[in-house]
């Protein structure tokens, strides 16, 4: 099954997957039979756009047993897709940290998404939660994850987020962005 596996995803990636497979890969990802082939079926099914089987989607946001899938779960459903409006909860309970995410993957995820929903779209409570993971985070990386989702959703460009040649000053950068993200936040708050 690893080949053609490997040439499921392959084609989901073009858009060659016939409805008969998608509808084989919904069936064995619904019966729990999926086993070590979780992630790239969900992936195939996610790539195939098959908006059909959403609610099949959504049911691994919590699946502890593999964090990645649920990541990628969130991914399909809110970047992929663009269904952020209707899964804003489940994003929010992501940045706040859920206990079985213990590599921070999903939270991870969860931020770069935030940001990039907020670059066209107000939501206090999400770039509140944002800011805060940015000044307060514990983890280096997620700090910086954060610092950077608040300068996309201020509308930055990714080029210059991941400016490498700012180095040397990230911090002062990253404080300037946390600022402006307060004025923004003070700002939604105000006409909320």
């Amino acid at each position: 099954m690893d080949q053609e596996l490997e040439d499921l995803v392959r084609r989901s990636k073009s858009g060659e997957v016939r409805e008969g497979e998608i509808q084989k890969i919904a069936t064995i990802l619904a019966d729990g039979s999926a086993g070590r082939d979780t992630y790239k079926l969900l992936y195939v099914l996610g790539k195939c756009e098959s908006f059909f089987h959403e609610e099949l989607v959504a049911s691994f946001l919590s699946y502890e047993n593999d964090p990645m899938v649920a990541r990628l779960a969130l991914q399909i459903l809110c970047s992929y897709w663009g269904l952020v409006e209707k899964y804003k909860d489940y994003l929010a309970e992501f940045l706040s940290g859920v206990h079985w995410d213990v590599m921070g993957d999903v939270r991870a995820a969860a931020i770069t998404i935030a940001g990039d929903y907020l670059r066209s779209h107000n939501d206090a409570d999400l770039l509140a939660q944002l800011l805060s993971i940015a000044e307060r985070g514990t983890e280096r990386l997620e700090r910086r994850f954060a610092v950077e989702a608040v300068a996309t959703a201020l509308g930055e460009s990714i080029s210059e987020v991941l400016n490498t040649k700012r180095r040397s000053d990230w911090e002062t950068w990253a404080q300037h962005v946390v600022e402006r993200g307060r004025v923004r936040l003070q700002s939604e708050q105000r006409t909320n």
